[in-house]
């Protein structure tokens, strides 16, 4: 199976708005996302 990547630019306002209309569920798993890449990023130093 083949990955491909793509590169978005955002403004942080749009990326607010679009958080803001997410369902509680999809929230509860972005959340666990950041939270999982921050933990990760934290490891690194």
């Amino acid at each position: 199976m083949t990955q491909e990547t793509v590169t978005l630019s955002i403004t942080m306002e749009s990326l607010v708005k679009a958080i803001s209309s997410l369902s509680l569920e999809d929230k509860q798993k972005l959340w666990e996302l950041l939270e999982s890449e921050i933990a990760q990023g934290e490891g690194c130093w």
